[in-house]
């Protein structure tokens, strides 16, 4: 009878005290403390889950735990803390935040072990990404049913994408040609108009022609150099509608390509460009400019050799033509 108490659930105080003292015991309080847990007729309250809390951490802090690798710490989580965790859920419907704080402390631990000094820049930089992103946001970068880093990043990207974007960085484009591309459509690259911003420029003029102020505009469009090699490119391939200035190059980028016409024209603009600005930094470093005829010659070759590259199957009418037309060269 020591070892006993009564809990009583819905009794009026008279009927409380005559059961009381007919039994002989004493009127037990919640929660009720059994084999170390705490019993009560209504849902578990967040202070109700102290011991839970205590033997995962006890579990998470001992030296044992903290010595253990990345993989050593997941297979501790799966195989001990997560089975832990669900056997108390199987009997009880535990507070939203006591499982939060149980799914933190397994995510601090397991990926504690990852922060190194000597860890990779860019591996510290993914590390960072556990602050701002969150389930939501992986489930978002999903696409049947296996997740997609493209869209995980471009989901992490506030400015807006550009509409130029794919036909710039389309696959047909060498890389590097590509990356000269995006700063020029975007007047990054370092040209005269933006160097004197930055510092004291005697001679602003274009190294090429030296006759007009040095701006992307101008290198890749205005240029006397650059019409004339558009021009014999133009001769060569039937280019009559060569952008004039950058406004039409950013229109006719943000068009999809919809065809093999498209797609040649696209990487004519992308290898102009690139020998334009290859051709510009030689004039400066290099004290020597190439011929306009030379330069055409490089850009006729790389497109040949890039389009010709890829397998054209069932062709007719106006692709076969291209397609005999860039062979021909």
């Amino acid at each position: 009878m020591n070892k006993s108490a009564i809990y009583f659930g819905g009794v009026n105080e008279a009927n409380k005290r005559a059961i009381l003292n007919l039994m002989n015991m004493e009127e037990g309080s919640f929660p009720l403390r059994y084999l170390g847990v705490k019993l009560r007729p209504n849902k578990w309250k967040t202070s109700d889950c102290d011991c839970i809390l205590d033997k995962g951490n006890l579990k998470l802090n001992n030296w044992a735990s903290r010595n253990l690798s990345f993989v050593g710490r997941a297979q501790l989580i799966h195989s001990v803390l997560l089975g832990m965790r669900n056997f108390w859920m199987t009997l009880f419907i535990l507070p939203k935040k006591v499982t939060a704080a149980i799914d933190k402390s397994y995510r601090d631990f397991l990926w504690g072990s990852m922060e190194i000094e000597d860890s990779s820049w860019y591996f510290k930089k993914i590390l960072r990404l556990r602050e701002i992103i969150n389930r939501d946001a992986l489930l978002g970068a999903g696409k049947n049913g296996k997740f997609k880093a493209k869209l995980f990043y471009n989901s992490l990207i506030t400015a807006e994408i550009s509409e130029y974007a794919p036909t710039i960085w389309h696959k047909i484009c060498v890389p590097k040609r590509r990356f000269i591309c995006w700063q020029a459509i975007n007047d990054h690259l370092l040209t005269r108009d933006h160097l004197s911003r930055v510092m004291e420029i005697v001679n602003k003029n274009c190294h090429v022609c030296e006759m007009h102020p040095e701006s992307h505009n101008h290198v890749f469009f205005e240029c006397h150099f650059a019409k004339l090699v558009m021009t014999e490119i133009g001769t060569w391939f039937g280019l009559n509608n060569w952008p004039s200035d950058f406004k039409q190059w950013k229109d006719w980028c943000s068009k999809k390509l919809k065809n093999l016409l498209d797609t040649v024209m696209n990487t004519i603009m992308a290898a102009a460009v690139y020998f334009h600005w290859l051709n510009k930094n030689g004039c400066w470093f290099n004290r020597c400019c190439r011929a306009p005829g030379l330069v055409s010659r490089e850009i006729k070759n790389v497109v040949k050799y890039k389009i010709m590259s890829r397998s054209f199957q069932h062709l007719k009418g106006r692709d076969l033509y291209i397609i005999n037309v860039i062979n021909s060269w």
